[in-house]
């Protein structure tokens, strides 16, 4: 769509609220909902091969915005090369809280290197990733 109609106006919101931001959204969703699952990935037989809870998910995106904020600096690239997942969902959200710009890509087939390598280094280089 070339000429997007104009977004409304936005309501003013209550100071008391977290500002309408990823982090904020998803920080309010964990401390609401703890004991509550979060994220589940099906295996092959369609039972839960990984699962979480919000505050386990909460728990492990904390250490890894952590661990983050000592490789990188705000608002660093981080390409997240990750299979369908709950890393890939952890260190996209730690992304987001410490404020990092995450930049999936697909994760790189072992059998397709060859032919996937050119193509993931042209993504790193393109997006000036910090960490890979």
């Amino acid at each position: 769509m070339l000429n997007p109609p104009p977004l409304p106006d936005l309501p003013q919101t209550s100071s008391r609220l977290p500002p309408m931001h990823l982090a904020s959204v998803f920080e309010a969703q964990c401390k609401a909902r703890p004991a509550q699952m979060a994220f589940a990935f099906l295996g092959d037989d369609l039972s839960p091969a990984q699962q979480c809870s919000y505050a386990e998910l909460r728990e492990d995106v904390h250490r890894t915005a952590a661990w983050l904020s000592g490789e990188t600096r705000p608002g660093d690239r981080v390409l997240l090369a990750f299979g369908p997942g709950l890393d890939f969902v952890r260190v996209f959200w730690a992304c987001m809280l410490s404020g990092r710009v995450a930049v999936p890509v697909p994760s790189p087939d072992p059998a397709r290197l060859l032919h996937a390598a050119p193509r993931l280094r042209s993504v790193i280089a393109d997006s000036r990733a910090a960490l890979v």
